[in-house]
């Protein structure tokens, strides 16, 4: 499993996870709009640090209309629906 930060309406950090038959299947986890430094942030700090319950969850949960940024500090996120 690795993660990645790709441009989708915004950068979008998602994993590359191996699927039941396999396959590595590309998961979006958030999005954080035209913030690039926070996207970076998240895919080098937050992401290696997930549990698989936790990264199950934010793929279930993923909205490609809400934007995320750092809050300034770093230790939480605040939500921007677009």
């Amino acid at each position: 499993m690795w993660f990645s930060v790709n441009w989708n309406n915004g950068y979008e950090v998602g994993v590359n996870m191996v699927d039941e038959h396999g396959y590595f299947k590309y998961h979006p986890l958030r999005n954080f709009g035209d913030h690039q430094g926070d996207a970076k942030l998240f895919q080098l700090v937050d992401c290696p640090k997930l549990t698989d319950l936790q990264l199950r969850m934010l793929i279930k949960n993923y909205s490609p209309t809400t934007h995320y940024r750092r809050e300034i500090g770093g230790k939480r996120f605040i939500r921007e629906t677009t």
